[in-house]
């Protein structure tokens, strides 16, 4: 019964990244989309999936993960429990799950620090862009590094939003979102969108 549950679970949340993905890339031309979290590959699978059946091409998919096991360093206090957890993430398994897609750039390393590296091709232009962490802080990181990247109408959908064990990402997401121009809308699927409106600086 479990079991069962988890799969209409995971079919409704990647119904979701599928309706986000067909509203981030209405009418654009030119096709950005970006992944911080990354494991083993099947969000991007199910977003990848669903541009293709929209008979649409991207530019680039940037992956971002560490493919390690979660470090204290980038953990609040209050997620301290989580450290040593995913572990088991290994990139060679990610690439061989994504294996018949093409434009895809894996970026290895841990946020914020990856994004430091001023020899990586980073996106310059981001019509969606999916924050799964498992944590507030580089969740944070994400936003700000990608924030000036996202195009107008684009779209964020985060993972960590509505689950006991994500408060803090929850309240951190909450809160750089009243600042910015734009609309967040939860889901019952714990996740939550936030699409981007005409952001002005």
């Amino acid at each position: 019964m479990e079991k069962n549950l988890k799969v209409i679970e995971l079919k409704w949340r990647h119904y979701i990244v599928g309706l986000s993905i067909k509203f981030a890339t209405k009418e654009k031309t030119e096709i950005n989309l970006v992944e911080t979290g990354v494991a083993d590959g099947l969000t991007a699978w199910f977003a990848l999936k669903t541009i293709s059946k929209e008979k649409k091409k991207i530019n680039k998919f940037y992956l971002y993960d560490s493919w390690e096991k979660m470090n204290e360093k980038y953990l609040d206090e209050k997620e301290y429990k989580k450290i040593n957890k995913f572990s088991k993430n290994d990139l060679e398994n990610t690439k061989n799950n994504l294996r018949e897609f093409s434009n895809i750039v894996y970026v290895k390393g841990f946020i914020p620090d990856i994004f430091e590296n001023k020899n990586i091709d980073h996106t310059k232009n981001c019509n969606w862009l999916h924050i799964d962490l498992n944590s507030s802080g580089p969740t944070i990181d994400t936003l700000n590094f990608f924030e000036k990247k996202m195009v107008d109408n684009g779209v964020i959908l985060f993972d960590d939003f509505g689950w006991v064990s994500h408060e803090l990402a929850r309240v951190e997401i909450e809160k750089w979102c009243a600042k910015r121009n734009g609309i967040l809308w939860p889901f019952p699927t714990g996740q939550a969108i936030f699409f981007v409106n005409k952001i002005k600086y």
